[in-house]
């Protein structure tokens, strides 16, 4: 599915944030009530996680989200501390 999206073009690129789905146009109709984001980018594509929304059960899918400038401090932190993995538990972004 991903290798057939990046294909297409920008105008031609969807995702269903209800389904949590790249959709490919022949795909377009079934989806035509939910909530769309359209013209998807690379860049988007990159960070998977800038599209999906969190998981709603606090206590089974605790998750937290950063913000951008909260994931650019933390980078900075671990590269500066010279750690070379990291484990995020809870947090996909």
């Amino acid at each position: 599915r991903y290798e057939n999206f990046v294909l297409l073009p920008l105008s031609k690129r969807r995702f269903c944030q209800e389904c949590q789905q790249l959709l490919l146009p022949a795909e377009w109709g079934k989806h035509s009530s939910h909530q769309i984001l359209c013209d998807i980018s690379t860049a988007q594509l990159r960070s998977p996680s800038q599209l999906l929304y969190p998981l709603e059960n606090k206590k089974t899918n605790a998750q937290y989200l950063f913000a951008n400038r909260s994931c650019q401090f933390l980078l900075d932190l671990i590269i500066s501390l010279g750690f070379r993995r990291v484990l995020c538990v809870g947090t996909p972004r």
